[in-house]
């Protein structure tokens, strides 16, 4: 939504002073004897027309976000000065009647177009970037297309206008008005309310925002003035009949109170909010590094730091790294505090002379106790391997039994694919299970890579997804990460045969540590709330599922981190 700064309102005035010399330009047409003047006040006047137009579209070009809807509006304005180019032609360049009652029903493509454009766009509206209009909604054009036929054949037809048995000469002036013509009038209003209730229906204010009916008034005016021109009303027919020029004020009047008001979305104001940021130091200069935006949290910076950071980040006094950045027509300047990260490398620096000190008396005495205590270790840790994989050495075994009885290529790729799976688990599984000996946690780094194995060998079975893991913690207590990777586990092997996707994310929910599985895949909740009682089932908007299981929460039964 635009708000009335300076630089708006001279815009404005601007417009209205365009507006109002085009006026006085057509009434000094109207009033001077002198064909010079006459020729030179009209021309002036269709330029400034034309200009205006053509000016919104490319500000149009400039300010709004979404691809489509920008298309669409640079449309309308080609449409309106296609249309003020047409009706020069037919009242200055033009003398043979025919053509010039030719360009006359021409003036119906625009008038046929934008309203059902004004549609498409309010269609179009939040829109992802490369979306566009199904093609039952494009089916749209044939009736407009053909109400405009009809309108173009006129003179074999006279659906759309009827004229008596007069010359030509006087056909612009004694005719009536054809079924056609009420149907086109008709199509184009209904166009235009469907457009602009489509576009209260996806509006972000707030439902008592009064700003949201901005544009019934040029839609009022609009309906307004056609009524009064189709009754030759004295006044609309001595100072406003020149329709194309008011009917296109009153098009780009709509469009722009859309914008005005929010209903249309745009990008202006980025600089504003970017000035106000608080939380980061960053700068955007020129190509010769004069600062043209500045955040409010930037602190100065020397242009030949800004150099020096061309190459490659540079350390500045007071733990400050310096970054240099191009962007289109300049760069981009920042700093961040390092302070941090240097305190921990001198302490990792201490820390790493300790260990070799240390490291030196340990490794005398752990050679003594080496041999000895490797044959119990390995006797354990392969009896503890092996009950928490069991289940999944046993499926294994199934598998193959199951590959070995059919001869189905299809089949057998599955089988493979979903022992691959199950083998990756095992690996993985076994792997968390040995980071535990000798320390209770375990770096979110091996969580992470277990489901990224994971994920890579789950491809094989058609089935797509991602992952997420962002605890806040870079070690984690052991239960938590094989309880995040089985319960993983657990509802892939649930849903394996029947899903497309899966995905995961281990993350902090309202300060408790939370896994979510999202799938499409059919599982029995039942069986799952045996292993784990406290998971919650929630049904997606896409017909699929979240397993909701919480870590951290001691009041749901999770482990304290």
């Amino acid at each position: 939504m635009l708000r009335l700064d300076k630089r708006t309102i001279v815009h404005a005035c601007l417009i209205v002073a365009v507006i109002v010399l085009a006026f006085f330009c057509r009434r000094i047409v109207a009033a001077t004897k002198n064909e010079l003047v006459e020729q030179l006040a009209n021309f002036a006047r269709i330029f400034l027309y034309i200009g205006l137009f053509a000016f919104w579209g490319v500000s149009v070009y400039r300010r709004v976000v979404q691809l489509q809807v920008r298309r669409y509006l640079i449309t309308v304005s080609a449409l309106m000065v296609f249309w003020l180019i047409l009706r020069e032609f037919r009242w200055h360049f033009i003398l043979n009647a025919a053509a010039r009652n030719l360009l006359w029903y021409a003036y119906y493509i625009p008038i046929s177009l934008i309203p059902l454009i004004a549609l498409f766009v309010s269609l179009s509206l939040g829109k992802y970037e490369k979306y566009r209009l199904p093609k039952l909604i494009t089916l749209l054009y044939i009736p407009t297309a053909l109400l405009i036929m009809l309108v173009l054949t006129n003179d074999l037809t006279q659906l759309a206008f009827v004229f008596p048995d007069v010359p030509d000469a006087l056909k612009e002036t004694a005719y009536t008005y054809g079924p056609v013509f009420y149907i086109i009038t008709a199509w184009a209003g209904a166009c235009g309310v469907s457009a602009f209730i489509v576009m209260l229906t996806k509006s972000r204010l707030p439902n008592n925002s009064g700003l949201k009916w901005l544009p019934v008034i040029p839609f009022i005016a609009a309906a307004l003035y056609i009524i009064l021109y189709v009754l030759r009303n004295e006044i609309v027919m001595s100072y406003l009949d020149d329709t194309t020029v008011i009917d296109c004020l009153l098009f780009t009047a709509f469009f722009e109170s859309c914008i005005w008001c929010g209903l249309i979305q745009t990008n202006s104001r980025y600089f504003d909010l970017f000035k106000a940021s608080v939380n980061i130091s960053a700068q955007i200069t020129d190509n010769d590094y004069n600062v043209r935006y500045s955040a409010g949290a930037a602190v100065p910076i020397s242009k030949e730091d800004m150099l020096r950071a061309k190459a490659g980040p540079v350390i500045l006094p007071g733990a400050k790294r310096l970054h240099n950045m191009a962007l289109g027509g300049g760069r981009a300047i920042w700093t961040e505090d390092i302070s941090k990260i240097l305190s921990v490398r001198e302490s990792l620096q201490e820390t790493r002379e300790e260990l070799r000190e240390r490291n030196e008396f340990l490794r005398m005495e752990y050679e003594q106790e080496r041999v000895y205590r490797g044959v119990i270790e390995q006797n354990r840790l392969y009896d503890l391997l092996q009950s928490n994989t069991q289940p999944q050495i046993d499926q294994i075994k199934s598998l193959i039994n199951q590959y070995r009885k059919t001869d189905e290529p299809d089949i057998r790729r599955r089988i493979i694919a979903h022992i691959v799976v199950l083998g990756s688990y095992i690996k993985r599984r076994k792997d968390l299970i040995l980071c535990m000996e000798g320390s209770d946690h375990i770096p979110e780094s091996k969580l992470i890579s277990a489901f990224g194995e994971s994920y890579y060998a789950i491809e094989s079975m058609d089935i797509r997804g991602t992952f997420f893991v962002h605890t806040g913690y870079s070690d984690l207590p052991g239960e938590i990460v094989n309880r995040a990777y089985d319960f993983f586990e657990s509802v892939l092997e649930a849903v394996i045969n029947s899903a497309r996707y899966i995905n995961v994310f281990v993350c902090t929910v309202d300060s408790a540590l939370r896994c979510t599985v999202q799938t499409d895949g059919t599982a029995s909740p039942s069986a799952l709330l045996k292993s784990y009682p406290n998971m919650t089932l929630c049904a997606e908007e896409d017909g699929g599922a979240a397993f909701i299981l919480p870590l951290s929460d001691k009041t749901e039964g999770g482990t304290e981190l």
